[in-house]
């Protein structure tokens, strides 16, 4: 009886992922390794710059600043390894929505985009010509700047 108990315990908490699998010591493994990589200075805490370097190359700039800041627990700008790995490798916290897209990529806070803010909304892999066409697009007062209507959003008051 014990063992059946035992056994239907088991089966439940491994269903709902409470239980440790091997599975899960390859992956913290993995992540270790790859925060390991990524962490050149070796102080143990993954920067903005260091994480990106732990994303998929046609990740927009946006989205991986989007999941640092979704994961920094304790809001110290900083991942550290458990940070890191409770993020499963940075995938968790998705990607951010147009509005917040556009306050991410605002990194001066003046409300508009100039080029290289537009560039951080764009595939990294992406030609610097083809970033540029499209701001140009985009710009139709042509002041050099994407307001947000340009951009195609509503800011929040």
């Amino acid at each position: 009886m014990k063992a059946l108990l035992r056994t239907t315990l088991g089966a439940a908490l491994l269903w709902l992922g409470l239980f440790p699998t091997e599975a899960h010591a390859i992956s913290a493994s993995v992540y270790d390794k790859l925060f390991d990589r990524a962490d050149l200075n070796h102080d143990n805490f993954l920067s903005l710059d260091e994480f990106l370097a732990t994303q998929p190359r046609g990740s927009r700039w946006v989205d991986v600043a989007w999941r640092f800041q979704y994961n920094d627990e304790n809001q110290d700008n900083y991942l550290d390894k458990l940070e890191y790995r409770a993020s499963r490798g940075g995938k968790d916290g998705g990607r951010p929505s147009k509005v917040n897209t556009f306050l991410t990529a605002d990194l001066d806070h003046d409300n508009a985009l100039d080029p290289s803010e537009f560039a951080l909304t764009q595939p990294q892999v992406w030609p610097t010509r083809k970033v540029m066409i499209l701001f140009a697009q985009r710009d139709r007062d042509a002041n050099e700047e994407l307001s947000p209507k340009e951009f195609g959003v509503v800011l929040p008051k």
